[in-house]
C-alpha cells in the first residue's frame, strides 16, 4: 500500500543525539548544535555516520571521549521523526573551528565489531538448506552484537553434499549473496538480507513535492538520484514511488562508440532505494535525505534486453 498524503506532517526539525558513558548511562547533547552524516546502503557493509556537536562543555566532552561508545541519533521533523542510526564509535576527536567555537567530532560505525570480527565454525551434514546457512552465519553476528534483520525468501533445494563454513562472517555473506541473488546490509544493528528484485516489507512512499521531495529526481547511470526533507522512513531496500513525469532523463552521447547505458525509467514509478544519505544541521541549512534508486519492474541497464533495445536505435 502507498501512502497517499503526508499533509499533515509539521516540517519542524527534531533531532537527538545519545552517546553512551562507562556507567551505563545516556548522555544527551541534543540542546547543543549537532551536525551530521549518515550513510547506509545494500553493499554488504555496515552503515557508518560522522556526528560533530559544538561547543560541548569540557568536562562533558572529557566523560565522552572514548573509541567504542555506543551512539544513538534520531531525526525527522515534527510526527515523523525516527532513528536513523545506532553503532558505536571508532573516534572522537575535539578541536576548535574559531576562537570561541570549539567542537567534538564523533566517527561511529554501524555493527563494527561484528563486521569485523564475527566468524563461523560448523560443518554442515547433506541436506542442508540457504536457510541453513544463513542461520549459521547470523549467529556468528548475534554473538558479536548484530541481530538477525529482515530476510527474504530463499531457495529451499536441498544441497547433495556437506559444507565446511569457518572464517569471517563477512566473507562467506558475500559468497552467500551471490550465490542466492540477495544484497545484504548491517542496519541499526540488524543485518537485513535483500533479494536483488525484493524490497523490505515497509510502506512504500510516495514522495512528491507535497510530501518532502526537493528539486527533481535526475538520472543516470547508477541510478536515479533523488534529495527530499529528511525522513527516517528511508532506508537501503526501502520503496519508495515516484511520479515518473518529475525525472529529469540522463542524455546518451551518440559521439561516444560505447554508449553510457543509463538506469531504466520505472513505467510504474515504483523504485528500491540502494543507497541512503541523511544530512543535518540542527542550527542550518542543511536537513535533506539523497538517496540513489533503482526501478523495481525495469530490467537492469547492463542486462541484454536493455543492450539490444539501445542497439536498435542505430548508435
Amino acid at each position: 500500500m502507498t501512502r497517499q498524503s503526508h499533509a499533515n506532517i509539521i516540517w519542524q526539525r527534531r533531532a537527538q543525539l545519545l552517546i553512551g558513558q562507562d556507567d551505563g548511562q545516556w548522555l544527551d547533547v541534543s540542546e547543543l548544535r549537532i551536525r551530521f552524516h549518515v550513510e547506509q546502503a545494500l553493499v554488504g557493509k555496515p552503515g557508518h555516520a560522522v556526528i560533530t556537536v559544538n561547543n560541548m562543555a569540557n568536562d562533558t566532552a572529557q566523560r565522552i571521549q572514548r573509541e567504542g561508545a555506543p551512539v544513538i541519533l534520531q531525526a525527522g521533523h515534527e510526527g515523523n521523526a525516527g532513528l536513523i542510526f545506532r553503532g558505536t564509535a571508532i573516534q572522537i576527536r575535539r578541536g576548535r573551528e574559531s576562537q570561541t567555537d570549539t567542537f567534538l567530532e564523533i566517527t561511529a560505525i554501524d555493527g563494527d565489531v561484528a563486521y569485523m570480527y564475527a566468524t563461523v565454525n560448523v560443518s554442515m551434514a547433506a541436506g542442508w538448506t540457504h536457510t541453513d546457512q544463513l542461520k549459521e552465519m547470523q549467529k556468528g553476528m548475534q554473538a558479536k552484537g548484530v541481530d538477525p534483520g529482515y530476510t527474504g525468501e530463499l531457495y529451499q533445494n536441498k544441497a547433495v553434499r556437506g559444507k565446511a563454513l569457518f572464517g569471517a562472517v563477512r566473507d562467506h555473506m558475500h559468497d552467500f549473496s551471490v550465490s542466492t541473488g540477495t544484497e545484504w546490509a548491517i542496519n541499526m544493528g540488524k543485518m537485513d538480507v535483500v533479494p536483488v528484485g525484493g524490497i523490505l516489507p515497509d510502506e512504500a512512499f510516495l514522495l512528491t513535492p507535497d510530501t518532502g521531495l526537493i528539486g527533481m529526481p535526475t538520472q543516470s547511470v547508477d541510478g536515479i538520484h533523488v534529495r527530499a526533507l529528511l525522513n527516517p522512513c528511508f532506508r537501503a531496500g526501502a520503496q519508495v514511488k515516484l511520479q515518473n513525469s518529475s525525472i529529469v532523463m540522463a542524455q546518451i552521447n551518440p559521439a561516444y562508440a560505447d554508449v553510457t547505458y543509463n538506469a531504466p525509467i520505472d513505467l510504474d514509478g515504483a523504485y528500491k532505494i540502494y543507497s541512503v544519505s541523511h544530512t543535518g544541521d540542527t542550527r542550518g541549512n542543511d536537513y535533506y535525505t539523497d538517496m540513489i534508486c533503482t526501478g523495481l519492474n525495469t530490467p537492469p541497464p547492463l542486462s541484454d534486453v536493455f543492450r539490444e533495445t539501445v542497439g536498435n536505435r542505430g548508435y
